[in-house]
């Protein structure tokens, strides 16, 4: 397995992320898309994409996944994909699977959550629309769709088989605790066997449920939850989504750094890695 960090949890963005996460010890990154269309989609810049090519045979670390972080944070994929939103949805995905060919980032990531949480059977069903939509578009292209959800597993693997299969998932291993949906063991041994698993957010988080807790510290159960995750044969990346910068400011973690935490978490992950 390799370890990567995800852009928003540390102060970095962009580029500069790319080398923090290599000095921090991970062997990836998760990046998101820079503002996309309100910014106007900065990563089409073939002079961006060039800074990003640099920093990653500098330091070492692949860009793992492009989180649609901006994208979740619009409501245009609750709509149908005919209807004016949907239009701009669609746009936006088309050219967020260019921009990860372009840049050779091998996984496309897209989150039903925030302004894109599924309320109803009907908000479900046509954001598995914009899923499939996706797959379409990423067709040949070697980019994998992925998505990111709180839903039940039953949901999950159903969301999967509304693409024909080809739809991966990123499991969040403390969302299920935060959002009191499910257990992660429980899940884990109900995807994991289908195959649908690309990979894991790997977080951990107090009784409290709010703000986050160095992995294993936690009530998350990411012990356990990682101990099935070695026993179902998985051999991919485990992204870290603890806010490090946020932890830093927690009353238990008083006067360590962010960067003593993210060490922290390094080191545990290593164990796995």
């Amino acid at each position: 397995m390799k370890a990567a960090v995800c852009e928003w949890v540390i102060p970095q963005n962009g580029v500069a992320a790319v080398y923090a996460a290599g000095q921090l010890g991970f062997d990836g990154i998760q990046i998101t898309e820079q503002g996309g269309r309100e910014k106007g989609f900065p990563l089409l810049d073939p002079a961006l994409q060039e800074a990003y090519r640099k920093a990653t045979e500098e330091s070492g670390v692949e860009l793992q996944a492009l989180h649609l972080w901006s994208l979740c944070r619009l409501a245009v994929m609750l709509h149908p994909l005919d209807s004016e939103p949907g239009r701009i949805a669609l746009d936006y995905i088309e050219k967020s699977v260019e921009s990860c060919v372009q840049m050779g980032i091998p996984k496309l990531l897209m989150t039903s959550g925030m302004m894109a949480q599924a309320k109803n059977r009907k908000d479900y069903l046509i954001f598995g629309r914009y899923m499939k939509a996706a797959c379409d578009m990423a067709e040949g292209t070697g980019v994998r769709i992925v998505f990111e959800s709180a839903y039940e597993a039953d949901e999950i693997e159903a969301m999967v088989d509304l693409t024909g299969g080809r739809l991966k998932v990123c499991y969040d291993l403390f969302n299920p605790v935060r959002f009191h949906m499910n257990s992660p063991l429980e899940d884990i041994r109900y995807l994991a066997p289908t195959g649908c698993i690309d990979h894991y957010h790997v977080k951990d988080g107090p009784a409290s449920c709010i703000g986050c807790s160095l992995l294993g510290e936690g009530i998350g159960g990411f012990t356990a939850a990682m101990d099935a995750i070695c026993k179902s044969g998985y051999d991919g990346w485990l992204v870290s989504e603890n806010y490090y910068v946020d932890m830093a400011a927690q009353k238990e973690y008083a006067g360590r750094t962010w960067e003593e935490l993210a060490g922290a978490d390094v080191r545990t992950l290593d164990r796995y890695c």
